[in-house]
């Protein structure tokens, strides 16, 4: 009986060790080490299909209304038709106007108390009143404009000063200003080549830079231009009253603007029957529509000849230009 067991505890760890051997055999990975070169074959295969579709792709753009401008953004000084009111005595000041406000003929600005007597000053003109002053008052001003070269351009420098109620003002200094708002200057800085572009009493569009503002009209009044740059001075068809107080602002200066079906220059080509683009359909299917290019501005351009949402491709050259198969297959 001894020996039985014995043989019996033998066998079963000959039976446990066999299992021990299946379940290892079953668990252990089919590719091994080999992760790594199937981890290979997918980049090769993304690489690939990523090469395919740059390749294949018809850079597809829809006709769209809208518009271009031929403009560049540039500095612009203000000349204003302004008048300074001096100080006829000294004394603390009290004001009886905003600053900014629009004001009548007649009516009192403010009052100089002195140490002796009491004086109020009134308006002679109506127009836009401003406490503040700059020291250029009598000298950027629209009947010295001409005076202004590209030379000088630069040379303008402001003395800002503002007069508060209780400030104390001296006798023969600027105690105010009045602003005809209907008479407002920009002097323009810009290349040769621009300025020689346009005319006199030629009808422009200023759009400011750093405030949200509407674009105003204006007419070129006068150009100056020398060996390397030039100006041009335009009167402006309305007063901006947030540059009441500013000499030099940023500016977009535009010279036309175009309205109408808009795509990128690069989709037009030429064909034996004329200029046009190809159109995608769908399934791959194209057609050739001719087109007339009415203005153009950088890279791109308005014309006729397209209805708005039409698909245009832009790289006609991977469809030999619509006379035949695509060059490098679809």
């Amino acid at each position: 009986m001894i020996e039985d067991q014995g043989v019996d505890k033998y066998m079963d760890n000959i039976h446990y060790h066999s299992q021990n051997r299946h379940k290892t055999n079953e668990n252990k990975p089919i590719l091994g080490n080999n992760k790594f070169v199937i981890f290979l074959i997918l980049i090769v295969v993304i690489i690939l299909v990523f090469f395919y579709f740059k390749y294949n792709q018809r850079y597809i753009v829809q006709a769209s209304y809208g518009e271009i401008e031929d403009s560049f953004i540039t500095e612009a000084l203000i000349i204003r038709d302004e008048k300074l009111a001096l100080a006829p005595i000294s004394g603390k000041v009290v004001t009886h106007c905003k600053e900014n406000e629009r004001i009548s003929y007649g009516q009192k600005i403010i009052t100089i108390k002195g140490s002796n007597k009491k004086i109020n000053l009134y308006n002679q003109q109506s127009g836009i009143i401003s406490y503040a002053t700059d020291g250029l008052e009598n000298i950027l001003k629209p009947e010295a404009v001409e005076n202004i070269n590209c030379e000088n351009y630069g040379s303008f420098n402001r003395e800002y000063n503002q007069l508060v109620k209780g400030n104390r003002v001296d006798k023969g200094s600027p105690a105010f200003r009045i602003i005809n708002n209907y008479k407002i200057y920009l002097v323009i800085k810009t290349d040769v080549s621009e300025a020689q572009r346009y005319h006199n009493n030629e009808l422009i569009f200023i759009e400011p830079a750093e405030i949200d503002k509407d674009r105003i009209e204006g007419h070129i009044v006068s150009k100056k231009i020398d060996d390397k740059q030039a100006l041009l001075v335009v009167k402006l068809n309305r007063f901006i009253e947030e540059w009441l107080n500013t000499r030099r602002v940023k500016i977009k200066f535009i010279k036309n603007i175009y309205r109408g079906i808009i795509i990128p220059q690069k989709a037009v080509f030429s064909q034996p029957e004329g200029e046009g683009v190809l159109v995608y359909i769908d399934r791959g299917n194209y057609k050739f529509k001719k087109v007339k290019i009415k203005h153009k501005y950088e890279d791109k351009v308005i014309v006729t000849g397209l209805e708005i949402g039409d698909n245009v491709i832009l790289n006609p050259a991977k469809y030999n230009y619509g006379r035949g198969e695509m060059e490098n297959g679809d």
